[in-house]
């Protein structure tokens, strides 16, 4: 009988409500903090880093976003998952979002300091993008030529830049920030907390 009772215990919230609402509370944070970095995204993706970092850092978001809803909606019809597939759910993407955090900040920390110093030239003077490869380095030129069609003066391409740039560690900070919150939702899942 204790058996069954643990059981139900870990899949069903019961009709404890204080429970359920500090479930839905932390899981609507999380989604909100991911519909951000998305639309952070979506706004300033324009920096060329190796292929393989774009698909992990996007694979994060759109992954953690599909669990984290699927979390969501099966805490709202008050049935969840196992709090140990919940709580390592939680633990990978605390490791995925915090790695991809700090990818992201390095990132563009390298590009702002190297775009700051070889602004003085305009466009042909990226040498950082074409110490990388010649086709990286065109498409970064058409990419910010694209991202920034308004740019009449070099005032109002540097501000566009740098706001790109801000947007950048806006988003590497919030997903590192994701992460410390996804630990701390592992913790709150394992420790039987709700």
């Amino acid at each position: 009988m204790d058996s069954m009772y643990a059981m139900d215990r870990t899949i069903k919230f019961g009709y404890n409500k204080y429970l359920w609402m500090k479930f839905f509370v932390v899981k609507i944070f999380e989604y909100i903090m991911l519909w951000s970095m998305i639309g952070i995204h979506l706004y300033s993706s324009a920096y060329g880093d190796d292929f393989s970092w774009v698909f992990l850092i996007v694979g994060t978001e759109i992954g953690f976003c599909i669990i984290i809803s699927v979390l969501l909606f099966g805490g709202l019809f008050k049935t969840r998952v196992h709090r140990k597939i919940h709580g390592l759910l939680n633990l990978i993407g605390c490791v995925l979002f915090i790695i991809s955090g700090v990818r992201i900040i390095y990132v563009y920390k390298v590009q702002s300091n190297n775009f700051q110093d070889n602004f003085v030239n305009y466009w042909p003077s990226l040498d950082f993008l074409h110490s990388i490869n010649s086709k990286k380095y065109e498409a970064a030129i058409n990419n910010f030529k694209i991202i920034l069609p308004s740019a009449i003066d070099d005032n109002n391409v540097k501000n566009q830049i740098r706001q790109i740039f801000v947007f950048g560690f806006a988003r590497g900070v919030l997903s590192i920030i994701l992460g410390i919150l996804l630990l701390l939702d592992s913790f709150l899942a394992f420790k039987e907390i709700y």
